[in-house]
């Protein structure tokens, strides 16, 4: 009974502690964002169907776009080119930025090198 007693006056100093290393390594991780009104972002839904696969169903849904900051945390989006869509209210950990197709098909000068290699070879 004596050491359950003294367990228990050194519980509060041990959780403290074990908090503390779980702060830690959640905050290697963790990337710091911040968006703007206006930015458009993508949305995690992390719906799963019972007749489909996990690895096959699409998480991410959007493009939606920031039309309120409430806190660093929360924000309030909208889908975008969707008049009739309902704002809703996501936490930061939810949402990523989108980039669109035609922003990632822009080459860099260096593919532009290869591309024009290849031009060359060709003829």
């Amino acid at each position: 009974m004596r050491e359950v007693k003294v367990h228990l006056q050194h519980s509060p100093r041990i959780n403290h502690q074990v908090q503390g290393i779980y702060k830690t390594n959640y905050d290697k991780k963790r990337e710091d964002r911040r968006f703007k009104i206006g930015d458009k972002v993508l949305i995690y839904f992390p719906v799963t169907l019972p007749e489909k696969s996990k690895k096959l169903i699409k998480k991410w849904y959007g493009p939606y776009q920031v039309e309120e900051v409430q806190s660093p945390l929360n924000y309030r989006v909208k889908l975008l080119n969707s008049p009739k869509s309902v704002p809703l209210t996501v936490h930061i950990e939810r949402m990523k930025k989108y980039t669109s197709r035609k922003e990632k098909a822009k080459p860099n000068e260096e593919e532009e090198d290869k591309f024009e290699v290849f031009k060359i070879m060709k003829k």
